[in-house]
């Protein structure tokens, strides 16, 4: 029985990948959804798409560059991918029965809370003022205006790496 689900529309590239990337890509993206639940927890997650389960269960086999980039991002996740008939599978309601939105408008999708893909999702905040003197939230300020920010560290002569207090800025070249 399902918990509970999540899903978005594809983008125009992704419309393009075989159907197994596409469930690839979805079965990647919903873990990564939910992500904060269920780091450090056995799970089983269920799929549609029965090739996959083999691919996923086994990360020593041989995939696809696509199908290999979605089962790494979750591979520190400990889970069970099993397979269950699309007809039976509750989630999947949606995308079996979809309501047309061609006709709303963008404002209209918004309101509705529809995924434009313009969406950034805030998993963790930190409070850098309470974490170690590494960096300071006003470097942290200063940098993200001049570009990228590096942190660095250095091994002193017996081999231990040691954080510095530097901070490296690498200009952005757009």
């Amino acid at each position: 029985m399902p918990v509970d689900h999540v899903s978005r529309a594809v983008t125009a590239t992704e419309e393009r990948y075989s159907p197994i990337e596409r469930e690839s890509l979805g079965l990647s993206w919903g873990i990564e959804q939910f992500r904060h639940y269920l780091v450090g927890n056995d799970f089983t997650a269920w799929t549609d798409h029965e090739p996959l389960t083999s691919i996923y269960n086994n990360p020593l086999k041989i995939a696809s560059k696509r199908i290999a980039k979605h089962r790494d991002a979750v591979q520190d996740m400990n889970f069970k991918l099993k397979y269950l008939k699309g007809e039976k599978m509750p989630c999947d309601y949606g995308s079996r029965h979809p309501n047309p939105i061609e006709h709303l408008s963008s404002e209209e999708k918004e309101v509705l809370g529809f995924d434009t893909g313009n969406t950034i999702y805030v998993r963790r905040i930190f409070n850098i003022d309470e974490s170690p003197a590494f960096i300071t939230s006003q470097q942290i300020k200063e940098a993200t205006k001049l570009g990228t920010l590096w942190g660095s560290s250095e091994r002193d002569p017996e081999g231990t790496t040691h954080a510095t207090g530097r901070l490296t800025i690498q200009e952005c070249v757009g």
